[in-house]
């Protein structure tokens, strides 16, 4: 009897050490506690430039569209929508209704906020240092032809990632959009920024993607779920493990 208890003891101690080394680089991440149901937040750029169709003749706008609803997946995650161009917008707040959460991803054009060449991504990144916690996960889609800021203006560690969209050949642009800030207009072709989107990777510390979502972002939920299960399990297991 001694014997199978010991066994039991140490079976329980072992299969719950395995599965905290496993969630350890989910517990902690700069020091912080990170939860396992932390929001992502969809910062989209609907500035002019965005509407520029390249190679595969679809919009940069619809293309971070189509990569965006590549990471949405029912379940306990919250996902917010925050549009940008010279202001920015909250379109969602927080939410678990990833059905609203499409329609409005769907109805995104470049009309949504004031025609303007001047995109200021330090507006939604400051928006959403508002209301964001501590590890939540940042993920901005754009072409990324704007100013990069030297220093970040968000005051809490999350995880950033940044996917550009279209191509940064000009050559591979089809069609030129319309610049409106001269009084007489003139259409002009612009490209993907890929040595800017860098830049700012490195200054919030995140990390950039080129036309594709991440797998370790699409399978966000699906990880949540197994974080959540193995804690579930992992604490009895030690709890028994110590009392026997």
């Amino acid at each position: 009897m001694k014997k199978r208890i010991l066994a039991w003891k140490t079976f329980s101690l072992i299969i719950g050490s395995i599965l905290l080394f496993i969630n350890l680089p989910l517990i902690t991440k700069r020091g912080q506690t990170l939860s396992p149901w932390g929001s992502i937040h969809l910062l989209v750029d609907i500035s002019n430039s965005m509407n520029t169709k390249d190679s595969q003749g679809q919009s940069r706008l619809q293309r971070a569209i189509n990569l965006s609803k590549r990471l949405i997946s029912s379940g306990q995650t919250k996902y917010s929508l925050t549009i940008f161009s010279s202001t920015s917008n909250l379109l969602i707040p927080p939410t678990k209704d990833t059905q609203t959460f499409l329609t409005y991803l769907n109805s995104l054009n470049t009309n949504l906020l004031p025609a303007s060449w001047n995109t200021n991504i330090l507006s939604p990144l400051s928006l959403i240092d508002n209301f964001a916690s501590t590890g939540d996960q940042i993920i901005i889609l754009s072409d990324f032809d704007f100013y990069v800021p030297s220093k970040t203006p968000l005051k809490k560690p999350y995880k950033v990632s940044l996917i550009g969209v279209g191509s940064s050949n000009l050559s591979q642009v089809t069609n030129a959009v319309w610049e409106p800030i001269t009084s007489e207009g003139r259409p002009i072709r612009s490209k993907r920024e890929d040595k800017k989107a860098k830049a700012l990777a490195s200054v919030l510390g995140g990390k950039y993607y080129i036309n594709e979502i991440p797998k370790e972002l699409m399978h966000h939920s699906s990880s949540n779920l197994w974080t959540r299960l193995n804690y579930s399990i992992l604490v009895p297991l030690i709890l028994i493990g110590l009392w026997l």
